[in-house]
């Protein structure tokens, strides 16, 4: 009973977390919406990027909170937001490389599949904005990976064991999706098989640099560069516009975006297996997942 009411706890601390990071979004558009209501003119086009980038910025609350809240207990911080100063750069840029590189090669499928119209879009006057969502998808998937794989995953695998824990906070990733536009079972075995990988990365390398760096590369190339919905929100498209095909929705993913297509299925498994593989034979003892 005192495990279950711990378990409980966990996640509503959780929610909570989830909670507090979606109301500088909330706070923002809606201040954009009023500003938007009150003048005519282009002004969403300056407003809507600029809106979007704060409110993925204003995330990093969440990282704050947790320091103040653990930071009587450094072995607890470390435990739920571990972030090791030695290789960090290294496993930080490897994580980036491997995020873009999968969607790229994933884009790239989908558009010899005919599932995307494809149009660029870039201006020169867009480094600014293309620069400003490189830093707000830098800080948003790195604290979605500080609330589900370092304190949901890191608080649960002291109740249960390591594979329930990856498990679990893989699912409960998936569910803290429900609102967004387009969800359906497709996107969310998509972002289930995702959670399961940034599960393995962290307790292969011990920390949540690799995944943190992997969450926010697979979002910046599904926006901005490549302009597909990131898991059902539109409005980032900076470089390259992707308009998903009807009737493809199997390789396009459909308004949700491409996290729900058959094709990220196959290579987020092939990923999650070959991440095992490597990890319970490479990763020291430490770092493996207990039988």
């Amino acid at each position: 009973m005192d495990k279950l009411k711990r378990i409980g706890r966990i996640f509503l601390w959780t929610l909570l977390l989830m909670i507090l990071s979606s109301i500088p979004m909330g706070l923002i558009m809606l201040f954009t919406g009023l500003l938007m209501a009150a003048f005519s003119g282009d002004l969403g086009d300056i407003f809507s990027p600029l809106a979007l980038v704060l409110g993925l910025i204003g995330e990093i609350i969440v990282v704050f909170i947790l320091k103040q809240e653990y930071k009587g207990d450094p072995k607890q911080l470390h435990q739920i937001m571990p972030f090791d100063k030695k290789g960090s750069f290294l496993r930080y840029a490897t994580g980036y490389v491997l995020g873009i590189a999968f969607f790229a090669l994933i884009w790239g499928i989908t558009v010899l599949g005919k599932a995307f119209s494809v149009s660029v879009i870039w201006q020169n006057s867009n480094w600014a904005v293309l620069l400003a969502f490189l830093l707000g998808f830098g800080m948003q998937g790195m604290t979605e990976e500080v609330i589900f794989r370092g304190y949901l995953q890191g608080r649960l695998e002291k109740e249960v064991s390591q594979r329930w824990a990856i498990l679990i906070s893989a699912l409960a990733f998936a569910v803290a999706h429900l609102g967004n536009s387009g969800i359906g079972i497709n996107a969310l075995v998509g972002l289930t098989l995702f959670g399961i990988l940034m599960g393995l990365f962290r307790t292969y390398t011990g920390d949540l640099w690799l995944a943190g760096a992997f969450h926010s590369a697979w979002n910046f190339a599904e926006g901005p560069l490549f302009g597909t919905p990131v898991s059902g929100i539109n409005g980032t498209s900076v470089v390259l516009e992707s308009h998903p095909v009807s009737g493809y929705a199997m390789l396009n993913g459909g308004t949700f975006g491409i996290e729900s297509s058959y094709l990220v299925f196959v290579g987020l498994f092939v990923l999650v297996i070959l991440t095992y593989y490597l990890g319970q034979n490479y990763a020291k003892p430490s770092n493996r997942i207990n039988s």
